[in-house]
């Protein structure tokens, strides 16, 4: 069995009793180069009308679906936007509509936030690296991720990221990004208030994030499958 981090193969003896021996890891993959680069205004410019994205904002990338916790993402939000100094930033959450979305919509209303979260549904893939590029802040608290691939993502594209503290995120993110429980509203408004407001603090995520992100390559993945196959095959 084959399986992306050390927290899903814990997760399959566990639930599937399965002998540990039989297992093997291969990390996911991110194709750095793809994420590490610097844009023109124009392109800027030209993603920020096709997704109707404001100057400033936090992001969310991924699927809209209960276990990446996008309302807890919407309750921090609506505690960061009473303190006055954040009264341009807005929240931009990118991805298209999964299973039991609707309440998420149902909550931004609820918090008279609908001015300021912008849903952009499905993101074309080339225009991803320039949305995670311009965010100030990249926040993924989700409940459970077999490996985490957005975390990587905006990590390679020079974004500060605050993540979970379960599943195989502390396994993903290292120490390259702040560590949340996706539980506790006030401990991850309190990190994104201090990321927002400590320069010093992003640049040094920002810097462990390159390093981290270059850790998770596609070419690395392959070769470790490629003598996984060899060994089975002599087996």
């Amino acid at each position: 069995i084959i399986t992306v981090s050390e927290s899903s193969k814990n997760d399959i003896i566990k639930f599937l009793n399965v002998d540990e021996s039989k297992i093997e890891i291969v990390y996911n993959g991110v194709d750095y180069d793809k994420f590490n680069k610097s844009y023109t205004e124009d392109i800027k410019l030209r993603v920020k009308k096709k997704y109707n994205l404001p100057q400033d904002y936090i992001l969310y990338m991924g699927t809209l679906e209960p276990r990446k916790n996008i309302n807890s993402i919407i309750e921090t939000f609506a505690l960061l936007k009473k303190q006055k100094e954040f009264d341009n930033i807005k929240l931009v959450i990118a991805g298209k509509k999964g299973w039991l979305f609707e309440n998420i919509f149902d909550l931004v209303n609820k918090v008279r936030l609908k001015d300021q979260v912008i849903f952009t549904d499905y993101v074309d893939e080339v225009d991803k690296p320039i949305i995670y590029n311009m965010a100030k802040l990249f926040v993924f608290p989700s409940l459970y991720e077999g490996f985490g691939i957005p975390v990587i993502e905006a990590m390679a594209s020079s974004v500060p990221v605050i993540t979970s503290n379960v599943s195989s995120l502390p396994e993903v993110a290292g120490d390259a990004a702040i560590l949340v429980d996706p539980k506790d509203i006030k401990d991850i408004a309190k990190n994104m208030i201090k990321v927002l407001s400590d320069k010093d603090l992003k640049n040094e995520l920002v810097r462990k994030g390159h390093i981290q992100a270059q850790k998770f390559t596609w070419e690395a993945s392959a070769e470790k499958l490629y003598n996984i196959y060899k060994e089975v095959m002599k087996s």
